[in-house]
């Protein structure tokens, strides 16, 4: 554990916006003798003979998998009852709720030490490796998109290398004439800073004047789990397979590869498990959810963790890890199949206006879709495969005085389809 007071070296606490600072709780009192949660409770249910599935129904859920992944969230100190649910729960183990209310403050006093202790040996690699170099200042304290930081990672972004080997007076004339105008998502840049040591930063303005000094060095942050998780933001992040994951599931790739075997006709086969565990950069452990697919190309196997108590596995995975890909696709659909992006016009009304018109054909070319059958394969189909197979044919076009007739060659494809699509027109029009 990292001693208190002036025994050790100073942390950076450094600053505001998207930069580190350092987090001081204090410890409840006497929380050496207490029992974390999950001890308490697996020692309450031992001496009860109960199972998880027991304790659930005790504690008041009808729906034994919503109360599962309560409790599992709960003993590792992801969730925190209400005094209704906590009040339940007591009475479920035959326990007071200050007896549980304690376990449950020494838990999250663990999780917030475990927390300080995983930056603080962060830090101490840093200065290991520490060379002299500027970071950018900018006009953004917040990035926007705030994604695009957590995939590059804002040290890539707004970190400046020069000389280290030449005069230190040399300096800042090298970060002047290697300023850019402004970086991806932080905008304008409007200063640096110079770390000439872990322990001593200066602050310049884009003209190289000295604005201040301060005894430790400016670090960006990072778009982290613990970011988030300080500033109360839901999370829902892919993460790569490994084999301490991979461990979690073997026997359920087992099930779901059989099953396809079984019944290979009928299509891929799902599966979905969700579990407890953190990797070792990782400051606590996580909800994971696995989602196993079994096809004629093998067994796939994808990982997410998220910060969200709601919902089952299978939603969170489909319904809303899943639609941020189905809102790419949107994007792609209107800008490559329907060359939403062609605005070459010399006046920006004119362009904002071919933009209304792209706008337009993608809600009627959507509207076709939707009204194909729910199960074929039209229904998933793209824009333009909508377009060549079903709008840019040849035909014959006759106007009458009450109608106007179509003549299709009779070796036009997907003729089926098209006469569905004809009768449900006047449901797109109205």
């Amino acid at each position: 554990m990292r001693p208190k007071g002036n025994e050790t070296e100073r942390q950076p606490s450094n600053s505001e916006g998207f930069f580190m600072s350092e987090d001081t709780t204090n410890p409840p009192a006497s929380s050496e003798q207490r029992l974390l949660i999950d001890e308490l409770l697996a020692e309450r249910m031992a001496q009860l003979g109960l199972k998880k599935s027991e304790v659930v129904r005790r504690w008041g859920y009808s729906n034994i998998g919503k109360g599962l992944r309560r409790l599992d969230q709960l003993r590792v100190g992801s969730f925190l009852p209400d005094k209704k649910l906590l009040s339940r729960l007591a009475a479920a183990v035959i326990l007071t709720e200050p007896a549980i209310k304690d376990a449950i403050a020494a838990t999250q006093y663990k999780l917030e030490q475990e927390e300080q202790e995983a930056k603080y040996r962060e830090w101490l690699a840093w200065c290991a490796r520490f060379k002299p170099h500027a970071i950018l200042k900018t006009e953004r304290k917040i990035p926007s998109p705030i994604f695009v930081v957590a995939f590059l990672g804002a040290e890539n972004i707004l970190r400046l290398d020069f000389d280290y080997t030449k005069p230190q007076d040399q300096w800042v004339e090298e970060v002047i004439s290697k300023l850019p105008r402004d970086v991806i998502a932080f905008g304008k840049v409007t200063g640096f800073f110079i770390n000439y040591a872990p322990n001593r930063m200066v602050e310049y303005d884009h003209e190289g004047t000295p604005v201040q000094e301060l005894p430790e060095a400016k670090r960006p942050g990072r778009a982290s789990m613990v970011l988030c998780r300080v500033n109360k933001i839901d999370y829902i992040l892919g993460v790569a397979p490994t084999s301490t994951l991979r461990s979690h599931i073997l026997d359920l790739e087992a099930r779901v590869k059989a099953r396809y075997e079984a019944t290979p006709k009928q299509g891929k086969t799902r599966g979905f498990r969700e579990f407890y565990d953190g990797a070792k950069s990782w400051s606590r452990v996580e909800r994971v959810i696995a989602r196993v697919e079994a096809g004629a190309e093998g067994t796939d196997t994808r990982f997410i963790v998220t910060n969200l108590n709601k919902s089952n596995a299978r939603r969170l995975y489909e319904d809303v890890y899943c639609r941020r890909g189905q809102a790419e696709n949107h994007i792609k659909s209107w800008k490559t199949h329907l060359a939403a992006d062609r605005t070459s016009c010399t006046k920006a009304s004119a362009n904002q206006f071919r933009l209304f018109l792209h706008a337009g054909a993608y809600w009627l070319m959507w509207g076709l879709r939707q009204s194909m059958p729910r199960r074929s394969r039209w229904r998933v189909a793209q824009f333009d495969t909508l377009r060549l197979r079903l709008v840019k044919i040849a035909a014959r076009v006759v106007e009458m005085k009450t109608m106007i007739r179509v003549h299709l060659p009779t070796a036009c494809p997907s003729q089926e389809i098209l006469r569905f699509a004809l009768e449900r027109i006047p449901r797109l029009v109205t």
